[in-house]
């Protein structure tokens, strides 16, 4: 586990996670807005059970990336005294 939790290695995958998480949520943000306009509503077909299913997946795992990211700084912050 020490040779994962060096600076090298752990500082960019927190920034892979953190800008792949926040890419995934504008980009669910954007489909929404999207599906929401009035000129698309004449045009739309409800979505899926399985739509529906995929949309709230990303939702809830984007959403518990930032959260455990959140709290590894926290952790590694309280512990290392340092980012």
């Amino acid at each position: 586990m020490v040779g994962f939790h060096t600076d090298a290695i752990r500082v960019p995958m927190i920034v892979l996670a953190l800008v792949g998480s926040l890419l995934n949520l504008a980009i669910l943000m954007h489909v929404r807005h999207l599906r929401n306009r009035p000129a698309s509503q004449w045009r739309q077909k409800p979505l899926s059970v399985g739509q529906k299913r995929s949309e709230l997946a990303q939702l809830v795992l984007s959403l518990a990336t930032l959260v455990l990211i959140a709290g590894e700084e926290y952790l590694h912050l309280t512990l290392h005294h340092s980012l």
